[in-house]
């Protein structure tokens, strides 16, 4: 058949799903029974009808083996990778977070879904392999952050900032952290980009912003170039913060994650050999 014809072969695990939605064709039929074919900006949304047809897991879904970043859109996740792609060329920091380049950047469509996700999977997930998940530092972010705490906090849980989470800059969506400078010239070059326009506090900082949705990609392009063109110390430093804290806590939960076994598998053969 392979001879004469495309031959599509499906199956329930979505690790064979691309990572990346521009990779991704969805095939359904329409009311008539036609067949159409549809794409999606985010990964999530490509294959709703895979796991609400079959009943897929959460965990099946991310398909996590080793380490993951969890991260709450699409944005975020091409913002760390760029980022990380964009220091690795520099001989400073090309071997720094060896931790965060191994690990898989997971995006979840929106920070609503990232709590949803956690709430139903972070307990089981967290004891297998080393999670850590990114908050914006802006309203939305703070307010799913603030119930995932008292949720597991009432189940007794551990879910310390800067352990099993992080939040970015205070009051900013992962843009804040790029220097103010790079914001401020975003902003002058590009207004329509923005909700509401500039503004800045009576040190004349940069407050707090909003993206248009349909602009964040070209605002993420306009970052990136500025960082290319510029000396990497003069845009870092926010970054290095951030990853230094992802790349320990990830370091810190892969060694606390194999201590346990070895000591479960230790026991375990202790228990054997008195048995025999």
């Amino acid at each position: 058949l392979m001879d004469v014809a495309y031959v599509l072969i499906t199956t329930h695990s979505l690790s064979f799903v691309s990572d990346e939605p521009s990779k991704i064709i969805e095939l359904y039929k329409d009311d008539a029974g036609v067949t159409k074919d549809k794409k999606h900006e985010k990964r999530f949304n490509a294959v709703a009808s895979i796991r609400e047809n079959l009943g897929v897991r959460f965990s099946d879904f991310f398909n996590i083996s080793s380490s993951a970043v969890f991260v709450e859109g699409i944005t975020d996740k091409q913002y760390i990778e760029s980022i990380l792609k964009l220091t690795s060329e520099h001989d400073e920091f090309k071997n720094r977070w060896p931790f965060l380049r191994s690990a898989k950047v997971d995006e979840f469509g929106g920070v609503s879904q990232l709590g949803g996700f956690l709430k139903g999977c972070y307990e089981f997930i967290s004891k297998d392999v080393p999670v850590i998940s990114v908050f914006d530092g802006d309203e939305a972010g703070v307010k799913e952050r603030t119930r995932l705490q008292s949720y597991f906090g009432k189940k007794q849980i551990r879910f310390e900032s800067n352990k099993d989470y992080i939040s970015v800059r205070s009051g900013f969506a992962i843009e804040g952290l790029f220097p103010d400078d790079f914001i401020s010239d975003a902003m002058e070059t590009h207004p329509s980009w923005f909700i509401g326009g500039k503004s800045v506090d009576a040190d004349d900082v940069i407050e707090p912003f909003k993206v248009q949705d349909n602009k964040k990609t070209n605002l993420l392009n306009f970052f990136l170039e500025k960082c290319r063109v510029q000396p990497i110390c003069g845009w870092i430093s926010r970054w290095e913060k951030v990853f230094n804290v992802i790349d320990s806590a990830l370091r810190d939960k892969s060694e606390s994650i194999t201590n346990k076994k070895r000591t479960e598998d230790t026991s375990g053969n202790t228990s054997a050999h008195q048995a025999a």
